[in-house]
């Protein structure tokens, strides 16, 4: 891993690697196509990489909102996080069983005041 869990500073990039097990598709499946079994080769549909590369953490380790704890300076001036959006293009499919690695980086950040009180919008890129 590129930085600390959590760190918001633009250009910050963060990699993860993932297995793509089958049994996450299987278990994915389970839910949204029941029957459905994936096996060595399978390409993933569009999204079900959602399923893969997650952040864990142990439970003492969590912040209230479930999230890793986040410990640096934007989390002291914005303790609150939120998804505002998202866009997806594909490239090329994930394929299980075949290690694939995910990197995401802080393009931007702007800082706002809404509503609630002051806010960062970040712009990632995985």
């Amino acid at each position: 891993m590129g930085t600390k869990a959590g760190s918001l500073n633009a250009g910050v990039r963060e990699t993860r690697t993932d297995s793509m097990a089958p049994e996450i598709a299987d278990r994915l499946a389970a839910v949204v196509e029941p029957g459905r079994r994936f096996g060595q080769g399978d390409r993933l549909p569009a999204l079900w990489h959602w399923a893969y590369f997650p952040e864990l953490a142990p439970p003492g380790e969590l912040g209230p909102d479930g999230h890793p704890r986040r410990v640096d300076e934007m989390a002291k001036r914005f303790p609150r996080r939120m998804a505002g959006g998202g866009r997806v293009q594909q490239l090329k499919g994930l394929v299980v069983g075949e290690q694939a690695e995910k990197i995401s980086e802080i393009v931007d950040i702007r800082e706002r005041h809404g509503r609630s009180g002051d806010l960062a919008v970040c712009d990632w890129r995985h």
